[in-house]
This record gives C-alpha cells, structure tokens and sequence, in this order.
C-alpha cells in the first residue's frame, strides 16, 4: 500500500465514522492490536477531528468497562478476533451505541459469529471497510 492509498483509505474510513452520527470532538476507542487497518482508522479519526482513545488488547473485561465508561466513547473500533470478548462487557456500557470491527484475514467473519458474540440491544455492528 502506497501512502496515497493510506490516505485515501484513511479519509473514506473517517467520512463512513462521520455517517455513523459523530461530530468533531466525539471520543472514538481503539480496541485492537496494532497493524495496518489500526493505523488507517486512527488517521481516519484525526482527520474527522474524533480523538481517539486505546485500549490495550490485554486488558481484562472489567478494565475495558471501566476504560469505555471514563471515556464515555460511543464508537468502537476492534477486530474479529476482540470480538467475543464484547459480550460481556456491553451489557456494562451504556455509552457504547457502535462497534465497528476489523475483519479476520483469513477466517470470514459470519452474521451468526458477530449476533452470538457481541450483542446488545441498541448497538450496531458494522463491518469496517479498511
């Protein structure tokens, strides 16, 4: 990938976080470990004026709860394979309206996968595009 495809990817990744109803200013939590599809969306981010907020991938639930509550984030960015760990911390976060995770590279992440690890009532699951 060139740093004008980064770009690009990083500006079409922000513009889809702004059509999920955030405004400037709005925290956004980066719940992944660090690889490309990371970095593409934090730039996405920076570049809608959302700040981030990391969490590290080591973290108990309960630290994660604790994390997503003090930043009061509405938008999660994770990966496929963080994602059964949401099933139990949503219910636990109120504030918590979207999670947007980064697909599995080898393994497709299925409907069933995404409904019986990480649901709530009131939360999206959105696949992200970069």
């Amino acid at each position: 990938m060139s740093y004008e495809e980064a770009d690009s990817a990083a500006e079409f990744f922000g513009k889809g976080m702004r059509s999920l109803d955030l405004k400037p200013g709005d925290k956004v939590c980066v719940f992944a470990d660090t690889r490309c599809e990371w970095f593409i969306a934090a730039q996405g981010c920076f570049k809608q004026s959302f700040p981030i907020v990391t969490l590290y991938t080591n973290l108990g639930e309960e630290a994660v709860v604790h994390g997503l509550n003090q930043t009061k984030a509405t938008h999660v960015i994770t990966s496929h394979e963080l994602l059964p760990k949401f099933k139990n911390i949503l219910p636990h976060t109120d504030m918590v309206k979207h999670v947007i995770f980064i697909e599995d590279q080898v393994k497709m992440t299925t409907f069933h996968f995404v409904t019986h690890h990480a649901i709530r009532v009131g939360v999206r699951i959105r696949k992200s595009s970069c």
